[in-house]
Order: structure tokens, then sequence, then C-alpha cells
């Protein structure tokens, strides 16, 4: 959060008196957008009703100067307010701006003016709009009215505030008020600075409860019951509504219906009850499984939303630098490879090898040697200043006579089970010379080893979970994060702008199973670029097939774990220089 303050400090606020300033189009649309770093028409749809309808307009150059030769005298003037977590607000000018916790900053940037007709234009949409807010509404509190009479609410409330405390961040505002559960800021759930919001609602009988409880409980659970507790964070710096929540759902499922191959249906009517199409959402994404679509989200470090898309992925080879490593590797393991197998084919056979080296020698340099293969690709193919891959080091460790003997195990773990490879392109490597592995790389190693502690317990049924095990869910959707280094100190201290970020098995695959049990998120693919530009699309794919090839060294892992014991007693993964995870500088 500091470091979004210093952008907005260097790069929004001016030296003048802000009660002095007029703000053009101009301003206003490179406020909305940070800079021009976030999108303006996405950024629209954040704030509340009555912010964004006035901004809409104040954005709008030809509708102004076209209402402002109508009537040059005739305008009315607006105060804008953007606080350090991204949030804008409009009010009337003099009016003074919402106030937060958590020593959130809140700037007076200017005021702005619009024509009498489109301030009256304005307040015509904002009318409808919470005209359609309280129906939305409505269906929501029948929602937890039925929940109420059926004697399940309690249930309801407290399975949120569970869930909530395994998502890594979820801030969101209703009416202007701040709701959040992360790191620094939390008024959602119980913890040491006091009760929580929703732990006060576990006390209260339904009818003493308040419009804006009903709001978060009744959308919050509607984003659970879609499949996973992450969709909590898609409205993250947003303003809460039912309406948005709902459409948002809707959209998801006509997303989903079109990449089945069903006629999408409508998003705009209020067709369906909001837990009923919550559920529908659930099982299309079931379906999803081994199909051609990749969901996946965009993450902005300057605001904290996290926004699923859904994108049509194909089949793809690595390039050059892979097939060229593969060919390289294999002649001088003295391994023979046919030139007509797929990669695939040829990556499973070294694969294989590998592993095969690992249980009679005891050297475990050569699975090591084909993530860094997959890692150097990674960084080529992406234009990528450094990469990673990050994972569990003796899943020996997890073979037990009985499933709770397993679970238990994972309890038993530490960072130091875990284990982080790393790769950098040699221009980051020239660039930070010696600073580079303890300034950067040894920070990410132990931050990465310790994500992977924090994720592991979470493939568990949450009723076998430790209460004392602090956890996140594992991440199941890749990503491509845009200003990480704004909003999370340990990314501003690894240089992370921007970044992709494949876990394995993702949400889209089959599961990897270890010794009977599912996992999901147990391995992952990163890239990471210090400067430039934002990761695209086709690089999120790109990163996602390198991912896909560190899961065939973990499904044959698994195989020769599950088929014998050579592998159960030692570590698989063991070359860790510096710490406890390797490092390797590329050539060219």
């Amino acid at each position: 959060m500091r470091a979004l303050q210093e952008l907005i400090k260097m790069e929004i606020l001016h030296e003048e008196e802000a009660s002095e300033r007029m703000l053009s189009p101009e301003d206003v649309q490179r406020i909305i957008t940070l800079n021009y770093s976030l999108p303006l028409d996405e950024r629209l749809d954040t704030f509340s009703f009555e912010t964004s309808e006035y901004l809409r307009r104040a954005v709008d150059t030809s509708r102004l100067e076209e209402n402002i030769q109508s009537n040059p005298q005739n305008q009315r003037r607006f105060a804008l307010y953007l606080n350090s977590l991204g949030y804008l607000q409009v009010k009337a000018a003099g009016n003074s701006h919402s106030s937060y916790p958590f020593n959130i900053v809140t700037w007076h940037l200017g005021d702005f003016a619009l024509p009498e007709a489109l301030a009256s234009n304005a307040q015509a949409s904002i009318f409808k709009l919470n005209n359609d807010e309280m129906v939305a509404q409505g269906l929501y509190f029948n929602e937890l009215k039925r929940a109420n009479n059926a004697g399940v609410l309690h249930h309801i409330v407290e399975g949120l505030i569970d869930a909530l405390e395994h998502v890594e961040s979820v801030v969101f505002y209703v009416a202007d008020r701040i709701f959040a559960c992360a790191e620094r800021m939390n008024n959602l759930v119980g913890s040491k600075r006091g009760i929580g919001e929703l732990d006060e609602l576990t006390k209260k009988p339904f009818t003493l409860w308040g419009s804006h409880h009903v709001l978060i409980v009744a959308t919050l659970h509607s984003l659970f019951i879609t499949g996973k507790s992450i969709k909590f964070e898609e409205f993250n710096g947003c303003n809460l509504y039912a309406s948005r929540v709902y459409r948002r759902i809707a959209a998801l499922r006509s997303d989903y219906e079109t990449a089945l191959g069903f006629a999408p249906q409508s998003i705009l009517a209020y067709s369906d009850s909001p837990f009923s199409l919550a559920r529908s959402v659930a099982r299309l994404s079931d379906q999803l499984i081994g199909r051609r679509w990749l969901r996946y989200r965009r993450v902005s470090g300057l605001t904290l939303q996290k926004s699923e898309r859904l994108i049509r992925t194909s089949e793809r080879t690595l390039g050059p630098i892979f097939r060229n490593d593969i060919n390289r590797v294999s002649s001088e393991w003295s391994v023979d490879i046919s030139k007509d197998q797929s990669e695939t084919s040829q990556f499973t056979t070294l694969v294989n090898h590998a592993i095969e080296a690992r249980i009679s020698s005891g050297s475990g340099s050569k699975l090591s040697a084909l993530i860094q293969v997959v890692l150097k690709s990674a960084i080529f193919c992406t234009k990528a200043d450094y990469s990673m891959s990050s994972s569990l080091r003796a899943p020996g460790l997890l073979c037990q006579d009985s499933t709770s003997d397993i679970q238990e195990n994972l309890h038993q773990l530490t960072p130091k089970h875990f284990f982080c490879e790393i790769a950098s392109s040699s221009h980051l490597a020239n660039q930070k010379a010696d600073q580079l592995i303890q300034d950067i790389f040894s920070p990410v190693q132990r931050r990465m080893e310790f994500n992977r502690w924090h994720f592991v317990v979470g493939n568990l049924p949450r009723s076998v979970i430790h209460r004392s095990r602090h956890y996140f869910f594992p991440p199941v959707l890749p990503d491509i994060s845009n200003y990480s280094s704004m909003s999370h100190a340990a990314h501003n201290k690894a240089d992370v702008r921007f970044a992709i970020r494949s876990p394995g098995p993702d949400v889209s695959e089959e599961p990897l199973l270890l010794f009977g049990l599912p996992y999901w998120g147990f391995y992952d693919c990163r890239v990471v670029r210090v400067s430039g530009e934002p990761f695209t699309e086709e690089e999120l794919i790109t990163v996602r097939a390198h991912s896909q090839m560190i899961g065939v060294i973990w499904r044959l892992v698994s195989s020769h774990l599950s088929n014998g014991v050579e592998l159960r007693t030692i570590d698989v993964f063991t070359e860790a220089q510096p710490g406890n995870g390797a490092v390797h500088m590329l050539d060219g």
C-alpha cells in the first residue's frame, strides 16, 4: 500500500491546492485509470453508482463540449477524492469525503464541473440503478430468509468466516464504507484486534441484521458456492452491489455455456434465484475440466482486484530453446529420443531416465536440470527476466499406510521441506550483478517455500485440518498480475512488476494423485518482468504449457512412488543452492 501511495503522489497529485484546482476531462481520466495503468471502463464499474455515473460524464468530452456550448453558465461542481487503495469518491463541491480505518489516506484531487443537463442525466441513471439494486437485494434477502427459516443461516455465516480466513485478501466497499479481511486490514472476521462484523452476526437474530449485513453475507455466499472462495476477490477494490454480483455470476455462466457449446442464457434478467444461479456455475465449471478452454485471472496490484476470464487454448510447441535443450540433454545423458515423437513424449523419456538415475545413484541433479530446461524456455518464450518453480522436496514423506496418516504427515511439514528453483536471464544477471541472489532470489526462494507450506494442507477436507494450522487455499487459476510491487511488500523487494503464475494442476485439469489423495496447485511455473510491458494472454498460455511440462515430472514421480519404495525414503529434489532452491543464470 505504501508503494501505491508513492505512485499516486508522484504521478497523480499536483502541488497546487486541490480546492483551487479545476480538473479537465483528461485529468479525470488519468486519475480514474491511475495514470493510464488500468482500463477506463473496468474502473468505472467499480465505484458507487453516484461516483461512476458522474465520472462517466466527466470524461465524455464530446457531450461536455456540446452541453457547455448550449448553456455555458449553468453548471454543477463536484469534488473528486482518491484514497490510498485507489478508490474514488465524487461529492458535491464543498462536501467532505468518507473516512476509512487502517491508516488509509484520502486526498482531495480537485473539482470538476458538469453542465446541468449532464448532471441531471447522471441523476436519472443513478435512480434507475438504485431501483434495479433494490430488486436484486430483495432476491438475495429472500435467499437468506429461506436459509434462516430452514435453520442453516448460521452455518452459512460460519462457513464464510472460515473461508475468508483462508483467502489471501478480501477488500470491498458498501456505500463507501470499507470491509476487509487482509493483512493489516481486517474488520470482517475476528482477530487479536477484536471481534469482526460477521462474528457478531452469529449472535444476532436475522431480524436484527442491517441491510449491509444481508448484502455482504448473501453476495459472498453466492460467490462462494460458484465453486471456490477465491471468487471473493473478484470484487476487491469495488463497491459491492447485489445487482453487480448477480450479473457477474450470470456473465460467468454465459462464458462457461459458450465454452461448452451451449446456447448462453441472458445475463440481463433476474431469471434465476441467486443461489441457484451460483450452483449452476459450479456445475458448469466442473464440465470444463479437460476442455480446450482456460479459466484465468487478471490481478491488479494497484487495486487488489482479481477478475476471472476465459480463453480458448490450443496445442503448441514450446519453441526452439526447449527443443534444443532436450536434444542437448539427451546427448549428454546418452538417452535415445525419437525425433518423430512429440515434445511431451521426448521430455517424458528424459524424466523417466532422471528418476531412474535418482533411484540408482542417489543424485537428484538430473531432475533439477530438467526443471531448469523448462524454466529457461519459459524465460526466452516470454522475454521474462526470471522464472521459478516450487514444490515439495521429498514427496515420499507423504507415504503412509492410511489416509489419516498421510493427512497428519502433511501437518508436520515445514517450509524447509519445500524447494524453489529459479532461473535468470543473462540481462538481469548482468544488470543486478552480485545483488541478484542476495537481494532478490534468496528472499524469493524463502517466500515461495513458505507459500508452498502455507498452501499444501488447503487441499485437505476442512474437517481434518487442524484448527491451529493457518493456511491459504492453494492457487488453482493461472493469473496475469500487473503492478504487483505496488501492494505486496515481498513483490516490491523482488522487483515483481509484471508476472504470470501458472499453478499445477490448475482447475481446468485433473488433480495430481499422490498416494491416492488429489492435489491442485501442488507445483507451478512463474515468470517475472521487473520492467517493460505487461504480459499478454498468449504469453499466459505459453507459461501454462511450461507448467504442464513441470506437471509431467510430478505425475511420473507420483507414478514411481505408487509403484515402488525406492523414492519413498529420499529427497527427490536436492540440488538447492543457495538457500533451499537452485539458482541458474542463463547464457545468451
